[in-house]
């Protein structure tokens, strides 16, 4: 009677889970995120900028890093800090709103 298949190994104890990673990378005109390894596009962008933007504020969801292709090809990696709340602005003059 042949056995049953194998179950898959389990990860060794203290052993860390494979990283998830976003990829910001340019495609043709555009910029694009990804999941590292993975074929399908999550969102397209026209500049790096908005790109770059939107996979920092995902990763940081996600608390995952950021890989962002540079011009060489390389991958840099960046890690997305806490969203801080835009300061007001101020107003310029005296402060008084009174109008003469």
């Amino acid at each position: 009677m042949p056995h049953p298949p194998r179950p898959p190994p389990a990860p060794r104890p203290g052993a860390r889970p494979p990283e998830r990673e976003l990829c910001v990378i340019e495609i043709g005109d555009g910029w694009a995120i990804r999941w590292r390894g993975e074929l399908r596009l999550l969102a397209t962008f026209e500049t790096m900028r908005q790109a770059l933007n939107a996979a920092l504020h995902q990763a940081w969801q996600a608390k995952v890093d950021v890989l962002v292709q540079q011009r060489d090809g390389s991958m840099h990696r960046m890690r997305p800090l806490q969203p801080v709340e835009p300061e007001p602005r101020r107003r310029r003059g005296g402060g008084s709103s009174t109008e003469r």
